[in-house]
């Protein structure tokens, strides 16, 4: 065969071809040659009609018969050949292709793998004088660490080297060659302390050798350039990642504290970031600088401004709940809109979390739905109305402070809602006796066809208008029906069909609107934030030792050894063989909306519309109502509070029948992943455990997972209760265990 084109000449016919018709002729032609050129095994020219063929499938022409001989340039002894053989096996080969399986042994053949053969020279080159083979070495021995877990441990041998080394970088004078702004080779330090924070986690004796030269560090390192400013930073990062001292983890926390008054953005942030990854690990530290913190708040730079709400939210408790949430109103009424969603929703969890009183909370949630207008979140509205809802004696005073607030201005979208809403759980409610302002009918009816009428009202919020007018329908149903009547031939489908199914409840089915619009169920947070996957709930029960534990991917180990006589919760939490049941009991089915229209009972005449219209209760409706309130109230329960996650029990009582409502959030800044909570309880008792909301756990109490827990104590015993938490973080599996009896006495009492 004749000697083949060069690549170049190859690339100018096809440029010079005038037409896609010539282009493929001229591509065709090369092609067969190249095939010819294949099969006769022509290994001279293999290299040059590989890179050929490269160019030609690049233009977008099958390739693919080249696949085979790129393996053989692979395996030439030529370097040229080498470089088109892999350059053609990364454009020419994909997964589905039997030859990369060829390509791979050959590289791992050519290519071993090298880490055993530096292990022994490493300590040698730590030994070194030279501040460039310093540098290199320690880069070397990170990236060891970061690929292998023996490497590690063989390394952590080496300690007591690198605490020398870098004792002497802070100890020496002043030398021109490594100084950098007083500070002697800082590039050095940086590495070494890299290195030392890989080394030392999860490992006590290490972390013990590194106290010293951290503190040291941390004490004599000038912060006055961005220089001295990064060593303390890699300095804090090391202390809060390994086992060190609590007196050097506070010392790390002031050294963040006092980035947070310099004058740098930059570090600010760095400052607030760190606070953030590290608030979990020393929560009382982090405290102290908390005004400091609230001052970034008003920061013109946003990204400072984002990282300070969160690390405000991470810092509440219920010792500075009423501080904190003054504190992120005022934030509110000035922070860019992109921020209102999130500090509403954060301060919504915070409050229902820690807040002192429900009054309290009721009252700061409609400071925040007047601060932040309409960028509230549909679930705050909702969830607000389940607070409500189960609280009787806030019935008649929040109705009446949101009538206040709406009644000159209905431009708020989301406070417009949970002021309609509330009509629709407060007909035929029992609420306790408080003192306010009443509102006449008419102002009701009026302030609901205002909103309808008004033009800028989202269909939401008209369709809850329209709905809490239906509700009140039992009072004046003539001028109701009216505003039915004209909203029957509406231009929205939705309020169109409403209107019309209203109408022929006052036409046909006059006899049964007074039942069918009767007040709805309470509502349940748990409920609330759980509604979109109620046909979806699956409760897990074992029938011979009463356990439950949540649905995973993985299946349950079952322990078959004989129980003792005693019992004992802690074994019982080990043998758990649990079975799918319906996750919802036949008894709640009136609980559900469609459940109106059934088992419906005579409503009392006390309500809580009397209060708002001015109707006095009787004295004995109202003893009757404090009475049942008394027995119904259960104060919430603090579970678990423990390295960042925390689990908060509410309970619902109902003679022998108890319903625990599980909330965990974590205030760490990573997620806490396949989150799973398993108990156990005595055997006089029967336990039913619903599926969570969730596996995963947001950081920084941004979100929460809720559990609905179900018990029945028919010989009413003192309860008592063992529970098993585990969960994965930063890839770190964490499990706890723990024995609860400081349950309530209202809870079986």
């Amino acid at each position: 065969m004749s000697n083949p084109i060069r690549l170049r000449d190859l690339i100018r016919q096809i440029r010079s071809a005038k037409t896609a018709a010539e282009e493929r002729a001229v591509v065709q032609k090369e092609c067969a040659y190249i095939r010819d050129s294949f099969r006769d095994e022509d290994s001279i020219w293999r290299c040059r009609n590989v890179a050929k063929l490269l160019y030609i499938q690049m233009l977008g022409y099958s390739a693919h018969y080249g696949q085979l001989e790129c393996l053989k340039l692979i395996a030439s002894q030529r370097f040229t050949d080498k470089r088109i053989g892999y350059l053609g096996a990364m454009l020419l080969l994909d997964e589905r292709q039997d030859i990369h399986v060829l390509i791979t042994n050959s590289l791992k053949k050519k290519v071993p793998e090298l880490m055993d053969m530096f292990l022994p020279s490493v300590r040698s080159l730590l030994s070194e004088k030279n501040h460039g083979v310093l540098l290199t070495a320690t880069a070397l021995v990170t990236e060891m660490c970061h690929k292998n877990t023996d490497a590690l441990q063989h390394f952590r041998k080496l300690v007591p080297n690198l605490v020398r080394i870098l004792k002497n970088l802070i100890m020496s004078g002043y030398s021109p060659e490594h100084d950098v702004s007083g500070i002697s080779d800082p590039f050095l330090q940086v590495h070494l302390l890299r290195l030392m924070r890989i080394i030392g986690k999860n490992d006590a004796e290490a972390s013990e050798a590194m106290n010293d030269i951290l503190a040291q560090v941390s004490t004599n390192t000038e912060n006055s350039k961005n220089v001295g400013n990064a060593i303390l930073y890699e300095t804090v990062l090391t202390i809060m990642d390994i086992k060190s001292e609590s007196g050097l983890r506070v010392l790390a926390v002031n050294i963040l504290g006092r980035f947070l008054l310099n004058n740098d953005k930059n570090i600010r942030y760095v400052a607030l970031n760190t606070l953030l990854r590290v608030v979990h690990a020393d929560h009382n530290a982090v405290q102290r600088h908390r005004t400091t913190i609230v001052e970034c708040l008003k920061d013109a730079d946003v990204s400072i401004k984002r990282r300070a709400m969160e690390l405000c939210f991470a810092l509440i408790n219920p010792n500075n709940i009423r501080t904190m949430i003054n504190e992120m109103i005022t934030f509110l009424a000035t922070c860019e809109v992109d921020f209102k969603a999130d500090c509403t929703s954060n301060m919504f969890l915070a409050m229902e979390r820690f807040a002192p009183s429900k009054r309290w909370h009721v009252d700061q949630m409609m400071r925040v739905l007047t601060t932040a207008g309409n960028c509230v979140r549909d679930d705050i509205v909702s969830s607000l109305i389940g607070i409500i809802s189960c609280t009787p004696d806030l019935h008649g005073y929040t109705a009446q402070q949101l009538y206040k607030l709406i009644r000159d201005d209905i431009t708020q979208q989301p406070l417009v809602q949970a002021n309609t809403e509330i009509y629709l759980y407060l007909v035929n409610s029992r609420p306790m006796i408080i003192q306010f302002m009443y509102a006449s009918e008419d102002d009701i009816v009026n302030i609901l066809e205002k909103v309808l009428n008004w033009s800028p009202s989202t269909i939401v919020t008209r369709e809850y208008a329209i709905n809490a007018l239906m509700k009140l329908s039992t009072r004046f149903p003539s001028r109701i029906q009216t505003v039915m009547t004209i909203y029957a031939c509406n231009m929205n489908l939705e309020l169109q069909t409403r209107a019309v199914e209203y109408t022929s409840l006052f036409t046909k089915y006059n006899s049964l609107r007074p039942s069918i619009v009767e007040r709805m169920p309470v509502l349940v947070n748990s409920q609330i934030s759980h509604s979109v996957n109620d046909d979806q709930q699956q409760s897990q029960h074992s029938s011979d030792d009463n356990v439950q534990t949540t649905p995973t991917s993985e299946p349950p180990t079952v322990d078959n050894t004989p129980k003792p006589a005693e019992e004992n919760l802690l074994r019982i939490l080990d043998e758990i063989e649990p079975t799918v049941s319906n996750g919802i009991s036949n008894d709640d089915s009136n609980n559900h909306i469609l459940g109106l229209f059934g088992n419906i009972t005579t409503p009392s005449n006390s309500t809580a519309d009397d209060f708002l219209f001015g109707a006095v209760p009787s004295v004995s409706t109202m003893t009757k109502s404090q009475s049942n309130l008394g027995n119904n109230t259960i104060p919430n329960m603090n579970a678990i509070d423990k390295n960042g996650l925390h689990v908060v029990f509410s309970f619902e009582r109902n003679d022998t029948n108890l319903t625990i409502n599980l909330q965990a959030s974590n205030s760490t800044a990573s997620v806490m992943k396949n989150f799973v909570f398993k108990a156990a309880v005595p055997k006089t008792f029967n336990l039913e455990l619903l599926s969570p909301s969730g596996a995963n756990i947001p950081p920084n109490n941004s979100g929460n997972i809720r559990q609905i827990i179900k018990l029945s104590n028919p010989t009413k015993d003192r309860l008592r209760m063992r529970v098993r938490i585990s969960y994965m973080i930063d890839g770190t599996s964490m499990s706890d265990e723990a024995e609860l009896n400081s349950f309530p006495e209202e809870c079986w009492n």
